[in-house]
């Protein structure tokens, strides 16, 4: 009698590899991220709004609205979606920019007086007692 070994466990190596869609588009298959879906799904929507509100502009600066705003919206949200700089989305190197740019850069250094410094609560409950302690020996007195 043949026995089959017991299942083995599968230990899971990719972690931290995210999940893919992936969209058949014109009959070539399209991986994306969620992360990368969503940021294509909204600018493709602004994208295409822009287009559609530049379309009865007129003049040459009508023509640059409606062809080069979307062109140049359309290419920057294809860089903000795909690219990353040192294995770091673009957001998240907008928000350590804005975090950086919104504190003081001057630090100042000042020593306090020891006069000047407030003991830690139990310090000063400690300084309480003794305060007592030493006006009753004063009423004694």
């Amino acid at each position: 009698m043949r026995q089959d070994p017991p299942p083995r466990y599968h230990i899971p190596t990719h972690l931290m590899t995210p999940d893919k869609i992936d969209l058949p588009l014109f009959g070539i298959t399209v991986s994306l991220t969620m992360r990368q879906g969503v940021c294509f799904l909204l600018g493709g929507s602004v994208v295409f709004h822009l287009w559609q509100v530049s379309l009865g502009l007129v003049g040459i600066l009508g023509l640059m609205a409606h062809w080069g705003g979307p062109f140049v919206l359309a290419f920057s949200t294809y860089v903000f979606a795909i690219h990353e700089i040192r294995d770091r989305h673009l957001e998240e190197w907008m928000m350590i920019g804005w975090s950086y740019w919104s504190r003081p850069k001057v630090f100042v250094w000042c020593s306090v007086p020891l006069e000047n410094r407030e003991a830690p609560p139990s310090e000063q409950a400690h300084d309480i007692g003794r305060h007592d302690q030493g006006e009753q020996e004063q009423e004694e007195l």
